[in-house]
């Protein structure tokens, strides 16, 4: 399916409401999910984000199967309502997701178009009569500038979200055993916020940046030129691309929610960075890619 403002245009697809592409001005900004490298554009994570301890989540003292990021990016969502710039999907629980996570719901998912903006938002809506807990994040992967071919891009991080104030200083995290939270944080000192994309960024997997210490990321080329920035509200956010493969591509990635910390075997409602929802609310999660 396809929206477009004259300025930008987007495709998604109704499997897993993925954003397959996201153009300006004739040019491809969203990877292309060549499986050589990775083989996918813009996964949803619901109803977790990265992996739980051996693939296990306990809910209630009854234990559930959960792969890394969840289900929802492997379901087919129902498109219920398109406009010219705008794009609704919907998935509600059934007899398959209750199997892995014991909860009802309904998962809304909308792309909004507004100049060089696309404006995205996750709804989640506790259709049930119990407390629900759950994470959920976005994954998606941009081409680097010039498709990889350009020397010196950077990411440059902002603590506010109209990229006025550089991070000069942060604590990050990264992956340790069975894709789970190394317990050993360090921190990464920055240069008015500036961050050098190179294979080695990513030797440890993702980089975890938690506590609303970010709200912007945007790339800049080899010219110093702004190229895409994603805006969010996001407590987590997670920087990847694939380890020792120099994919021509990085993942800006904002989440409510992240991986278990190595050895966590506790109760759902325990992990850190859950969100609870009760019967009958619901969450919204918003996010802002910007095209330059």
């Amino acid at each position: 399916m396809t929206i477009n403002n004259g300025i930008i245009k987007i495709d998604v697809a109704e499997h897993g409401a993925e954003l397959q592409s996201l153009m300006m001005n004739n040019y491809e900004y969203l990877w292309n999910a060549n499986p050589n490298f990775w083989a996918r554009h813009a996964p949803i994570l619901f109803p977790i984000v990265g992996r739980v301890w051996n693939n296990v989540v306990s809910v209630d003292n009854e234990q559930y199967s959960l792969s890394q990021h969840g289900f929802a990016r492997d379901m087919d969502f129902t498109v219920i309502g398109k406009g010219d710039t705008s794009l609704f999907l919907q998935l509600v629980s059934n007899e398959t997701t209750l199997q892995k996570f014991p909860y009802h719901f309904e998962l809304n998912v909308s792309y909004h178009l507004n100049k060089n903006k696309v404006y995205v938002t996750y709804e989640v809506v506790n259709t049930g009569v119990d407390t629900m807990f759950f994470q959920i994040g976005a994954h998606p992967g941009f081409f680097l500038p010039r498709h990889g071919k350009s020397a010196d891009n950077k990411f440059v991080l902002f603590s506010d979200d109209e990229g006025l104030k550089p991070v000069d200083n942060v604590m990050i995290s990264s992956i340790g055993e069975k894709g789970c939270l190394s317990l050993e944080k360090k921190n990464l000192r920055l240069d008015a916020g500036v961050v050098a994309i190179t294979p080695e960024l990513f030797n440890h997997d993702a980089l975890i940046f938690e506590d609303s210490q970010v709200r912007r990321v945007t790339i800049k080329d080899a010219d110093n030129k702004d190229y895409i920035s994603v805006v969010f509200d996001a407590p987590v956010l997670g920087l990847w691309s694939p380890n020792g493969k120099n994919a021509p591509f990085v993942c800006i990635e904002p989440w409510y929610g992240r991986c278990d910390r190595e050895n966590f075997t506790g109760d759902i409602s325990d992990k850190e960075w859950i969100n609870r929802l009760d019967a009958g609310k619901n969450f919204v999660m918003e996010f802002c890619i910007v095209m330059h």
